[in-house]
């Protein structure tokens, strides 16, 4: 499964929500959330992104599968354009 997705507009348009949202259906759907790369253009955005991507994941009603895809999305690549 590759799915490339740019997304472009203003600061509170709802781009994290969104990406959350792509990210939580595409591991529903079997991507290992080891595979994902996340860029954004500053640390903090990363860490808040990552963030809110682990907490959507946990939201899972099986606890064993949200506590896996946790863990797995420690090894994804989310960070900076730089980084």
């Amino acid at each position: 499964m590759t799915t490339i997705e740019i997304v472009r507009a203003g600061a509170g348009s709802g781009k994290t929500t969104n990406l959350c949202e792509t990210v939580a259906d595409a591991v529903k759907s079997g991507l290992d959330p080891a595979r994902l790369l996340a860029t954004t253009f500053t640390k903090k955005a990363a860490a808040e992104l990552k963030s809110r991507i682990q907490s959507r994941l946990l939201q899972n009603d099986d606890h064993a599968v949200a506590l896996k895809h946790a863990d797995r999305l420690e090894l994804a690549a989310i960070g900076t354009v730089h980084g």
